[in-house]
């Protein structure tokens, strides 16, 4: 049951601990507090320790550091292994059937650009990318550099 919204100079109040949600999607924010906070609605569970949480993001930070996902995971010497979610075959061992799985199945983005913020799952594509990145930001700014000695 949703109590009643408040609204005070298009800010939206939470009757109940009185939180301040303001800008474009406040409303979905506010009832995403709601439920998550006052109703201790938890629509999120890991799959393999069944802990659940109330936001998608908990869940993924979770996986990072799930004890139990760890000791599903096969030993090493055991392959190629066949991955039981997609039936892929990882011919190269342990460590790289655990990136597949983070990357591929729990979408999980590690690594992050320093220069334009977006992130990648495996380090090597995010190499890949700040080369191009690093040179996009390079081109951009000689680019802005050779208007102005024009312009003067």
């Amino acid at each position: 049951m949703m109590v009643k919204l408040v609204v005070i100079d298009d800010q939206t109040v939470c009757p109940v601990c009185w939180r301040i949600f303001k800008g474009k999607y406040q409303s979905l924010i506010y009832r995403r507090h709601y439920n998550a906070i006052h109703l201790k609605i938890e629509k999120y569970s890991c799959e393999f320790c069944e802990r659940k949480f109330a936001h998608y993001n908990q869940r993924k930070r979770h996986y990072k550091n799930c004890a139990k996902m760890t000791e599903k995971l096969p030993f090493p010497g055991d392959y190629p292994i066949d991955c039981e979610t997609c039936s892929r075959l990882i011919r190269r061992g342990v460590w790289f059937y655990r990136r597949h799985y983070k990357s591929v199945h729990l979408r999980l983005k590690e690594y992050t650009c320093q220069d334009c913020g977006k992130m990648f799952a495996e380090s090597g594509n995010l190499k890949r990318h700040q080369r191009r990145c690093g040179a996009m930001m390079n081109r951009s700014y000689t680019l802005a550099e050779y208007s102005r000695d024009e312009n003067v």
